[in-house]
């Protein structure tokens, strides 16, 4: 009986002490992150995600009232040239109620640079300048300017699966 015992407690321990060793060598995840800067502003979209459907990625960030989406033809790594309604960036009020809506402007470029795209991890990471024309559907409202840009941005985000 003392040897049964004896054997569980050895077998208890050994599978608490090697359970404790993997967690410890797995380095935990870095998070998603889309950090913009506009003229001396600067902020994070909250829960960014991205996603590849058959061969289009769509790249989705959200601040308080501000909401970024972009949609692309997805080939890997390299500089996407962003156009009328592949960039939308709209405000609203309360999380719902969109105020103003702007897309690309045209013949001032928009920019994503996709540096990696990590396979293995599914994770692509880069950084973007994105110029923008109020949409037509709001041109009448004169509490937001016409056009405005991200002069800089960086994004890391990991694939939805």
């Amino acid at each position: 009986m003392k040897n049964k015992l004896r054997l569980s407690i050895i077998v208890i321990i050994g599978l608490i002490v090697g359970s404790c060793n993997k967690r410890m060598c797995c380095t935990p995840p870095t998070a998603n992150f889309i950090h913009v800067k506009s003229g001396i502003t600067e902020w994070d979209l909250t829960a960014p995600l991205a996603q590849v459907i058959n061969d289009s990625l769509t790249l989705v960030g959200q601040g308080k009232e501000e909401n970024l989406l972009v949609r692309i033809k997805f080939n890997g790594t390299g500089r996407y040239v962003l156009t009328g309604q592949q960039l939308k960036y709209y405000k609203t009020i309360g999380g719902d109620a969109v105020v103003v809506e702007y897309i690309a402007e045209p013949g001032n470029e928009s920019v994503l640079n996709i540096h990696t795209y990590e396979q293995d991890s599914k994770t692509i990471t880069g950084d973007f300048v994105m110029n923008f024309i109020k949409s037509s559907r709001y041109w009448d409202n004169q509490a937001y300017p016409i056009n405005f840009g991200f002069n800089s941005g960086t994004f890391k985000i990991q694939l939805a699966k």
